[in-house]
Order: C-alpha cells, then structure tokens, then sequence
C-alpha cells in the first residue's frame, strides 16, 4: 500500500528562504510473482496399430496358413517311421513310409476279401441249388435213373462243403488286421503292426496261389473221373456216368480259374517296392451267376478281356 511522506526543502525568494512543504507519495515496489509453470499434458501412449479390413483378414488368413503348415509338418514327420524291408524284400520297399506300405496291404486285401465273399457266395448257392434240384428231380424219374441223381447231388454237396470247409484266409484276416489297425491307435503305423501285416499278405497269397495249383487242378480231375467210374462201375451207367464226369471237370475247372488270385501280384509287386501302379478295386474278370428255372438250372459264366 502506498505511503505518504512529507519532505521540507529551502525555498528562496528575493533573499528569503522560506521552507517549503512537498507531498511525495511513496511506493513500494510490488513483488511480482512468477507465474505458475504451464505443465505439459501427459503424453497418451499409443496403441500398436491393427490391420483393419482386407489387411487383417489376409494377416488371420497366413497365420492360419502357418499354423496348419507346422501341425502338417509336425504331423508328417510324426508318421515317417522307417521301417526295414520285409524278408527278400528290395531296398526300395525300405524307403517308403510305413504308412503307405499299411495302407497298400489293407487296402488290397480288402478288395481282395471282398472278392472272396462274392466267388464264395455265387459258387455255394450254385452247388446248393444243383445238389436240391437233383434231389428234387430224383423221385421223378424212372427208378434206374435215379442213381444218376443221387450221385450228381452228392458231388455237387461236396464242392458245397469244400466252399464252407476251406475258405479263402483273406476273408478272415482283412478284418482282422483291420480291427489290429483300430486297437493299436497311435502305434497304428509302428513296424509291429507293419510286419504283422506283411506276414497276412504272404500268407494270403500263398493261399489264393495254392488253390490255383497244380495239386487243386489234379484234385478235381481225380475226383470227377471218379464219380464218372462209380456210375459206370457200380451201376453200369457208363453213358451218364462220362457226361457227368466231364461236366463236373468243366464246372471245377471254372470253379479255379475265376478264385480270386490278386494278392500273389499284389505281394510281388509289394516286395518290389511298387507301390502306386496297381488297383485294389479292379474287379475279376471272371464271373458266375447260378441258374434256376423250370426247365433248366445250373451255372451261368462268363469272362472280360
């Protein structure tokens, strides 16, 4: 606040001095403050930048893309077990995946099996129906022909009963290796199960090998030829006795030659290593159909090239 002070000086008029009276104001000077420092706004972080609209889907789109790409490759390296070459095996049959020689063998004695059932099935209903229509027929006849009948019911009952005593292996072990397949899970293509495997496949084809023999060929022949003599010899039906037996060799012979006898190339080519040029699906060229009529029954057959 402002102070008044009172100052006498000498005046001087003509000689005289006289005092003199002056008002002075004093101030006092005013302290000024410095004004308060401005702070800076604080500094907002920023966010990491986000692909909006096609950038983010084709960023989601690689990363998926990676992921799958790693879980494939963690997944093939996981499967590439190898596993040495089955007994005279080349060295090639060792260089590929053991998932891929499973896959072969299952797949091939599938189509195999599936064969089997079908050349089983047609050639038990055929025999079934011959030795029934024969049995049938024989009450009918003259009493001195009913023989013929009876003999021809009896060989065709035992072809029904070969059919039914000595099936195909391949029938039984695909499934079977199958369901090993299912219980073994992870250990699915481990080199146990490989070499289970391949031991069904060698002994498959050596069964569909042996029914294509030479001892099966000579079977039948020796058994035809003897129904053949038990008419001619037994009954003197010698007539009735040739044509049966030649029938009958006939009916056998097509009876061999349409067996499903795939796997003895498929385990070939296995041991080769040839694994991608064969068709497990490829049907037999040979077929049966049994036929049954009023006037006629018997086989029907016929053959694709």
């Amino acid at each position: 606040m402002p102070k008044i002070s009172t100052v006498t000086r000498p005046w001087t008029d003509r000689g005289s001095v006289l005092p003199s009276i002056g008002v002075g104001v004093d101030v006092e000077p005013e302290i000024v403050k410095p004004a308060p420092a401005k702070l800076a706004p604080p500094r907002r972080r920023r966010a990491p930048l986000r692909p909006h609209g096609a950038t983010a889907v084709k960023t989601k789109a690689a990363v998926f893309a990676l992921a799958v790409a790693t879980l494939s490759l963690a997944s093939n390296s996981a499967r590439a077990i190898p596993c040495p070459a089955m007994h005279e095996g080349l060295p090639a049959l060792a260089q590929l995946d053991s998932e891929v020689r499973l896959r072969f063998i299952q797949d091939h004695l599938r189509a195999q099996a599936h064969h089997a059932r079908v050349w089983t099935g047609g050639w038990a209903i055929g025999y079934a129906a011959s030795s029934a229509a024969q049995l049938m027929l024989a009450p009918l006849g003259p009493p001195s022909e009913r023989v013929d009948h009876y003999v021809g019911a009896g060989t065709s009952a035992v072809g029904f009963v070969l059919l039914l005593a000595k099936p195909l292996h391949v029938m039984a072990d695909s499934p079977a290796l199958d369901a090993r397949v299912v219980a073994a899970g992870a250990d699915a293509n481990s080199c146990a199960v490989l070499s289970e495997a391949e031991v069904l496949l060698v002994a498959d084809a050596h069964d569909e090998a042996f029914g294509k023999s030479w001892l099966v060929h000579a079977g039948n022949a020796i058994f035809n030829a003897g129904s053949g003599l038990l008419l001619g010899l037994g009954f003197h039906h010698w007539a009735i006795g040739a044509i049966g037996a030649a029938f009958g060799e006939v009916v056998g012979e097509v009876m061999i030659l349409t067996q499903p006898g795939g796997l003895v190339d498929d385990e070939r080519h296995y041991r080769a290593g040839d694994l991608g040029d064969l068709k497990a699906a490829e049907l037999s060229p040979w077929k049966i159909t049994p036929v049954l009529g009023p006037n006629a029954y018997g086989l029907a057959w016929g053959a694709h090239f």
